[in-house]
């Protein structure tokens, strides 16, 4: 906990865990969010990106603003408001 003049600065570690029964529709969904993220990636080269389940989680992660170059502020890879 970071103490300033403007208040305090709480951080809260999340756990998230997941479960994935189907993989490769897993795989498929990343690939898709890949292609969200860049509309100049095409189908082949999202494969070429998105080819284990990490790969997977990170993709989806950043597509919903958890990590990456669209993290929201407050997030850890966000800029302070």
């Amino acid at each position: 906990m970071i103490h300033s003049s403007s208040g305090v600065r709480i951080t809260p570690r999340l756990r998230h865990d997941f479960t994935v029964t189907g993989v490769e529709k897993h795989l498929a969904t990343a690939r898709r969010a890949t292609s969200e993220l860049d509309p100049d990636t095409g189908e082949e080269r999202a494969a070429q990106m998105v080819t284990c389940a990490p790969d997977a989680i990170y993709t989806l992660l950043e597509r919903n603003g958890v990590v990456g170059d669209l993290a929201l502020p407050g997030t850890p890879d966000g800029k302070a408001g």
